[in-house]
């Protein structure tokens, strides 16, 4: 990373990559490349990572700092590469405003290291950040890798993860978005390859996910951390 610098120059006519996971992530690259492959990119990702941060905006000392990034990591596509301090939905919110001099064509937000499924999906920085893109009518996907319980990421698998991100971003550009749809949330199974083949669903409104509440003797018991 360059010594954080903020430079906002005017950006138009090109696609703009995010995540959840941060400016680091190598999933984010592949994401770059992938988009990269029909147009050109500017990444713009949280400076650290945010997972599980839904659509919240914190206001917290430094929100909205953005940071200068070496863009080269990302591709020949790249125009540009931005840290920007805060949650997901805040950085697409801040590189729409303060980045863009016109909307970008495209937002794709990934690649998420662990699938975004199930009736908890807003919960979701990656789902986020995309539903974010969407308050500015900028067409948006959500791309999610399912791992292992240890979150590890073979080569294949980023290999299908790039792959599988081109394709979606493809259709959209091709087809557009689904009738009624706000947003393409993509979940990649960790055996898929690049050829397989991709199906169309609905959310469920499932739990993917089940929490468990501590125990206490009362409503008015202070909750202990062990």
């Amino acid at each position: 990373m360059h010594p954080l610098k903020p430079v906002i120059p005017p950006l138009t006519g090109c696609a703009l990559v995010t995540n959840d996971d941060g400016i680091d992530s190598f999933l984010l690259r592949a994401a770059a490349r992938a988009v990269g492959a029909f147009m050109p990119v500017v990444v713009a990702a949280p400076l650290r990572a945010q997972s599980s941060m839904g659509r919240s905006f914190p206001c917290d000392d430094g929100i909205g700092r953005i940071h200068t990034v070496d863009s080269n990591t990302y591709g020949g596509r790249c125009l540009a590469a931005y840290a920007i301090e805060g949650s997901p939905a805040q950085v697409v919110a801040y590189a729409v405003l303060e980045l863009f001099e016109t909307l970008p064509r495209l937002c794709v937000s990934g690649v998420n290291r662990g699938e975004n499924v199930g009736a908890t999906i807003n919960g979701s920085g990656t789902v986020g950040a995309a539903m974010e893109a969407t308050c500015y009518r900028i067409p948006a996907i959500a791309v999610s890798l399912q791992t292992n319980e240890d979150h590890q990421v073979t080569p294949d698998q980023l290999r299908s993860a790039e792959c599988i991100t081109r394709r979606a971003t493809e259709l959209l550009l091709r087809h557009s978005l689904p009738p009624g749809a706000d947003l393409l949330n993509v979940n990649i199974p960790r055996n898929a390859g690049c050829e397989t083949p991709m199906r169309q669903t609905v959310p469920t409104r499932q739990p993917y996910y089940v929490f468990e509440a501590g125990h206490r003797d009362h409503l008015g018991e202070a909750w202990e951390l062990r």
